[in-house]
């Protein structure tokens, strides 16, 4: 059997490396495929839209316990290093970003998971955000309405935001809370100020741009996915078989 030394040695030589994957479901998997894949930049070309019209929008959760800790230095031979958290589990407040190709943003939308809407859960957040309250925190089909005029009002207004690395910036922004403000806890008060610090950050139009370059939309490239980002959906490949006829 091969042994560390052999396995290492021989990841080096043919240039393999360790990494921790990304969480992919099986539905995903299967439909990204050529196949699929080809109808929606087909469907993409035969819209006559511009840049400015074509806007991803994003739902996602921010908790108030930060899911990563950062690394920390600590001595040599310590058996358990720790630190302080909140709680084990955190309240999560559901933040719904839209951004279009031209790097124009509109403002947050976020769900609180309580029964009354207090405005001053949304300071320091850019003009514009809008807040509202959930009991389970999530959007309902009744908020998804009420976000659907928040964008249409908003859409004239122009701006700046990435959505990608905007957790990991949080969750950088949660950890510098922590230390500078020793035995307080993170609630959903304190949410909309760290979200600010972290959107900041992440506003760019650069990197807005980049996103919609990166896969294929604007400019306009259907070869953009090389067949290796396609292959996963081969192990689900069924060979189409016609039908049989009872004539």
């Amino acid at each position: 059997m091969a042994g560390e030394d052999w396995v290492s040695s021989f990841m080096k030589g043919y240039n393999f490396s360790m990494r921790t994957p990304e969480s992919s479901s099986i539905g995903r998997t299967i439909c990204f495929n050529p196949v699929q894949v080809g109808k929606c930049f087909n469907l993409l070309k035969d819209c006559d839209y511009y840049p400015s019209q074509i806007f991803n929008t994003e739902e996602s959760s921010l908790s108030t316990v930060s899911t990563k800790l950062p690394k920390i230095i600590s001595s040599k031979g310590t058996k358990m290093v720790s630190k302080v958290v909140y709680a084990e589990r955190g309240k999560n407040v559901t933040i719904v970003c839209s951004i279009s190709a031209t790097g124009v943003y509109v403002p947050p939308f976020l769900t609180f998971p309580r029964k009354r809407m207090r405005a001053e859960l949304l300071h320091d957040l850019p003009p514009g955000s809008e807040g509202h309250a959930s009991e389970t925190g999530w959007m309902k089909s009744e908020l998804f309405v009420t976000y659907r005029q928040h964008f249409v009002n908003h859409t004239p207004t122009l701006g700046c935001f990435i959505f990608l690395p905007l957790k990991t910036f949080y969750r950088q922004a949660c950890d510098n809370f922590m230390v500078s403000h020793p035995g307080q806890a993170i609630t959903d008060r304190d949410v909309a100020q760290i979200y600010d610090t972290a959107l900041l950050r992440a506003g760019t139009v650069a990197n807005a741009v980049k996103c919609f370059k990166a896969c294929g939309i604007e400019p306009y490239n259907p070869q953009i996915f090389a067949e290796e980002y396609l292959a996963p959906s081969t192990t689900t490949e069924r060979d189409l078989q016609a039908e049989p006829s009872y004539d």
